[in-house]
């Protein structure tokens, strides 16, 4: 990233929009193993939400989906009935430049709210 002058990175915050709190945990693991390997690594990071599942997201996810691996069905159930939740980036940055990571997220909030 530094080679590149890469000062932050925009990632997917989860696999699944936001779970609900009835879903079981094996679901999490799937669903933050984006946001994990940028803990483990100590790289600051926060996520911001940006939209929201529509029905018509649903409809296709349900529809038009493959489902020739069992992460692909997890993730058709986990679809269902996810019509409002919020949808996510995730902003992360090299260790020790949290500043660089929060101003991030904050001209993010600030361009979807301008949406």
């Amino acid at each position: 990233m530094q080679a590149q002058g890469i000062d932050c990175l925009l990632t997917p915050a989860s696999a699944t929009p936001a779970l609900r709190p009835s879903d079981p945990g094996y679901v999490i693991a799937f669903a933050y193993s984006y946001t994990s390997l940028y803990n483990f690594l100590d790289f600051p990071a926060g996520v911001v939400p940006i939209t929201t599942v529509t029905v018509e997201d649903v409809r296709k996810t349900s529809s038009d989906y493959p489902t020739n691996e069992p992460f692909e069905e997890l993730l058709k159930w986990r679809m269902t009935g996810s019509e409002g939740l919020p949808v996510g980036v995730q902003v992360v940055a090299f260790p020790f430049r949290e500043e660089l990571c929060l101003r991030v997220m904050r001209e993010i909030e600030e361009a979807v709210k301008q949406t």
